[in-house]
């Protein structure tokens, strides 16, 4: 019969912070998903295409607490190019399940996006 493998006290104690960590980061990823699909449907709800959407966390744009700060690239009803700066957010009063707001703090039309 094989011996049981022991891990020592210290081994377990990274292997917790790693985990919680992950698990953590996992979740805050998610949520950023979730809210960009908030992005999406208020783009399609005034008739324009998403083209390119970018999570930007800690970005100086987001003054709201608990907002989600992207920055957008999509085309609107009538063809053009915009590249714009949003947040998304929830109230305080609202249920933490409930609709996502979308804030969108500055809106320019393009000829050509530099990346």
């Amino acid at each position: 019969m094989m011996p049981v493998p022991t891990i020592s006290v210290d081994l377990r104690v990274y292997l917790l912070i790693a985990a919680v960590v992950g698990t953590v980061s996992v979740i805050l990823f998610l949520d950023a998903i979730f809210r960009r699909e908030a992005v999406k449907r208020d783009l399609r709800g005034r008739g324009c295409t998403p083209l390119h959407i970018w999570w930007r966390p800690l970005a100086y744009w987001a003054t709201r607490y608990r907002s989600t700060p992207f920055r957008v690239i999509y085309r609107d009803a009538e063809d053009r190019l915009h590249k714009a700066y949003c947040c998304v957010y929830t109230c305080l009063t609202d249920s933490p399940f409930g609709s996502r707001r979308v804030e969108w703090i500055k809106d320019e039309l393009r000829d050509f996006i530099d990346v």
